[in-house]
């Protein structure tokens, strides 16, 4: 065994062997972690890239959850909220429970299951783009063998090392080359190893089916379109998202403001009762009104106890939506709510209907992947049609084998094999060919089908979003006058009361009608704010910041 390691030494083919077997030993000896690296990496430089060309800026992306999100930060402490920037990792120290609207859209990015699932197939889809690309660039692939034979007449050992290359071409051809180094050692023969080499190179040109760039690289430039259609789809998903987060943190505050309404409506309500006692101890006020009084102060306070449950509900709810547990120690700032207040949204006077559908029509993402998908449908059918002709390729191989020369400059080309031919198969079955043809045609109107449905879906929404949004405006502004009539009037009744001139019915209408009134505004106010959110999500005109917020509707 000593003198086959040590003879091909001599030769100067063993040392190059040797280099190939430490070579290999040092890429198998990778660790995980590299080849994870390597992914992400490849994989979000595409991402990057693509953000570019959809939307001419990148934001960062990672689909790695920081070391300590929102939940188990909570998990950990028991109280208080983490703090950072909206792609940092999650700092130890910690911060009240409260929890702001700009937080709350932020953080939800860090929590929620939904989100996390949507980055994980845009990168799922750009590491199919890596690979389609890999499989366009040289292939290597390696094999070292050794066996140690014997029998009664003799023992030997006999090794080979082997380094081969594969590479697809443009034109549809695949190019091989293969370079392969052999030893033989025969004991008790007094012999030297003998080394023996091997190059194989060979190209197929496809001349017919799967011949030129198109039918080539119709795979590599699926999954560049594909990784595009996801970025799309990705933007779409994070401005739902984010609206999704404004519209229930909202509704939350919706319902704690009404909680509080019913509180007070409670409270004014038994000072009536009280009141309606003391006109009765005068001789002021008939008994049953005094009963109206104590009924209307009952119905109070379960409007209360009912409110304050529907708050506590859509609070979970929201605890939910965040990635949360239901018990998570987290509240809600209620001073975004006066913030929305003394800063509505202002959307247009006057919305003009036609030019916002062709707006959506011009700039809606969805829509422009739809276009691109019916002109996948289109290449797709050029495909099969070519897969239908004959198989004709020109074949050309060469075959060199000798003794491994010291340099290539001796290697013996003379001595080595060469050919070039063609290979026909005029495909006596084209059964499976005929079915993805006629597949490719239905597929090619169904993509028309679906382009035409689209465009109408998107008109019908931008118009369902116009009509939304007027009605939420028209609602606000009614809204806004009848809180202000229903608290002059609570006024007047209360001093008419105290006059004799109005009943203790009156008054508990005038108050009912006022605490109505306040829940209305705030609903309305809310409404509209969705509905203006929503209507520039209709018409792709919804913009974040690079913290990914909503600046219109956020408080400084």
């Amino acid at each position: 065994m000593n003198n086959a390691l040590n003879g091909p030494t001599k030769h100067g083919s063993a040392s190059r062997l040797a280099w190939f077997l430490a070579a290999l030993a040092l890429a198998t000896g990778c660790s995980s972690k590299f080849y994870k690296k390597s992914s992400d990496d490849s994989s979000y430089r595409i991402i990057s890239q693509k953000q570019e060309s959809v939307a001419g800026q990148s934001t960062p992306f990672t689909i790695e959850p920081p070391e300590s999100n929102l939940r188990s930060h909570l998990d950990a402490a028991g109280e208080g909220l983490p703090r950072g920037g909206p792609d940092a990792e999650m700092p130890d120290h910690t911060a009240p429970k409260l929890l702001g609207l700009a937080d709350a859209m932020r953080l939800a990015r860090y929590s929620s299951r939904d989100y996390q699932f949507q980055k994980e197939e845009l990168y799922l889809s750009s590491l199919d783009l890596v690979l389609a690309r890999h499989e366009w660039t040289p292939l290597f692939t390696s094999l070292v063998q050794g066996d140690h034979v014997w029998d009664d007449d003799e023992r030997r050992v006999e090794g080979s090392a082997s380094l081969s290359m594969t590479k697809k071409l443009a034109t549809g051809a695949d190019l091989a080359l293969s370079y392969t180094l052999g030893t033989l050692w025969v004991a008790g023969r007094g012999m030297k190893p003998e080394l023996t080499s091997s190059l194989d190179a060979s190209i197929v040109q496809p001349l017919l089916k799967g011949a030129g760039r198109a039918v080539a690289e119709e795979n590599l430039r699926q999954a560049e379109r594909d990784v595009i259609y996801q970025v799309r789809d990705f933007i779409r998903f994070r401005r739902s998202f984010t609206i999704d987060i404004v519209s229930a943190y909202l509704n939350v505050l919706q319902s704690a403001d009404q909680t509080e309404n019913e509180w007070r409506n409670y409270q004014n309500l038994i000072v009536n009762r009280q009141r309606s006692e003391f006109l009765e101890e005068a001789g002021r006020l008939p008994r049953f009104e005094v009963d109206q009084a104590r009924q209307a102060e009952l119905r109070a306070h379960n409007s209360w106890v009912l409110s304050k449950e529907t708050y506590e509900a859509r609070l979970d709810s929201f605890r939910i939506q965040m990635g949360l547990p239901p018990d998570a120690p987290v509240k809600l700032d209620r001073r975004v709510l006066e913030w929305l207040i003394a800063n509505p949204p202002q959307p247009p006077e006057e919305l003009q209907l036609a030019d916002a559908v062709q707006t959506a029509i011009d700039n809606r993402l969805d829509l422009m992947t739809s276009r691109d998908q019916l002109g996948d449908s289109e290449r797709k059918l050029v495909v099969a049609r070519n897969g239908l002709l004959p198989r004709l390729d020109l074949v050309a191989k060469a075959d060199v084998s000798g003794t491994p020369p010291r340099n290539w400059s001796r290697t013996k080309w003379h001595d080595g094999t060469y050919s070039v031919g063609f290979d026909l198969d005029p495909g006596l079955d084209r059964v499976q060919e005929a079915a993805t043809y006629r597949t490719a045609i239905i597929n090619l109107e169904r993509s028309k089908r679906r382009l035409q449905q689209k465009e109408d879906n998107v008109r019908l929404e931008v118009r369902e979003a116009v009509r939304r949004l007027e009605r939420a405006k028209q609602s606000y502004t009614i809204q806004r006058m009848s809180v202000d009539l229903a608290r002059r009037r609570v006024e007047s009744v209360t001093m008419l009361l105290d006059a004799g001139r109005a009943s203790m019915r009156d008054l508990l209408e005038s108050q009912e009608d006022f605490v109505s009134a306040q829940n209305a505004l705030t609903a309305a106010l809310i409404r509209q704010t969705v509905a203006w959110l929503e209507y520039r999500q209709a018409t792709e005109s919804l913009e974040l910041d690079e913290e990914g917020r909503i600046p219109d509707v956020t408080p400084r």
